[in-house]
């Protein structure tokens, strides 16, 4: 069989281990800022600016790098984490979809270092 003659190779799967490894950070990272301040909501503590939201950006970074086609999704993914971790925290926030809309708004940065990663990625497999 000749290299003509060979199928094309099937699409990767989804990157489930990337959002999942980026829900687990954006939800850490939300629960280790209320912590550490003491708030309620992350977003109030400087910790959330200073540590966490830093490691995001880096998590966004090395997870796209590591999964080039998966950006979008562990942006999407680092947000809805904090989301997640924010609902835990105040279940019954009556302002929890406003919340959830500024969480995404405040993350798109994040896509940004995403792209980076993935681009680095892209950078290094040339010759």
């Amino acid at each position: 069989m000749s290299a003509s003659d060979q199928p094309p190779p099937l699409p990767s799967p989804f990157p489930w281990l990337a959002v999942g490894l980026a829900l687990l950070v954006g939800a850490a990272g939300w629960e280790v800022a209320c912590r550490l301040s003491g708030q309620r909501e992350a977003w109030d503590a400087p910790a959330y600016w200073r540590l966490a939201y830093p490691a995001f950006a880096v998590a966004a970074l090395a997870l796209a790098y590591a999964w080039p086609r998966s950006a979008w999704f562990t942006w999407a993914a680092l947000a809805v984490g904090q989301a997640l971790a924010m609902f835990a925290k105040n279940p019954g926030g009556n302002l929890l979809p406003l919340g959830v809309i500024v969480m995404l708004v405040l993350s798109a940065p994040l896509l940004i270092a995403g792209r980076f990663g993935a681009r680095l990625r892209a950078g290094r497999r040339r010759p």
